[in-house]
């Protein structure tokens, strides 16, 4: 009889520390354009040459800036990580509201930046490519 409450306590342990879920499988950022931006086949925003304002929002997190590379130069953060700030591009988070605001691309080149948000353990990455005005 000792054995089987042993065999059962055991059992009973060993199942209520287990998880249904697993660790870090948090459902996916959902987020939404809040205008029109137009988007390249592979997922790409493109922006105008001529600069504006992008604006999304997350719909589940409360998101943050995790990492920022332009043109291949990654930039720094600053220690809230809800706003960086680059010669012709900048970003803030505010609450759930990301924008993103391009100056005019004079370079004769098209800019990329890359963007990469978290809310902890879920990710969502972002690429902008701007258009360059043409000489």
């Amino acid at each position: 009889m000792k054995k089987i409450l042993f065999a059962f306590l055991i059992t009973v342990l060993f199942h209520a520390c287990t998880h249904s879920k697993l660790e870090g499988d948090w459902p996916p950022m959902k987020w939404r354009a809040e205008t029109p931006v137009d988007k390249a086949s592979d997922g790409t925003y493109i922006v105008s040459a001529d600069g504006e304002t992008l604006a999304f929002y997350c719909k589940n997190y409360h998101p943050w800036f995790d990492n920022v590379t332009c043109n291949g130069k990654y930039y720094e953060l600053d220690d809230s990580r809800r706003s960086f700030s680059t010669d012709w591009v900048k970003g803030e988070i505010n609450g759930k509201r990301m924008l993103i605001t391009f100056e005019a691309n004079e370079t004769g080149e098209d800019k990329l930046l890359e963007i990469d948000v978290t809310a902890g353990d879920v990710f969502e990455w972002f690429k902008f490519r701007q258009l360059a005005h043409q000489p």
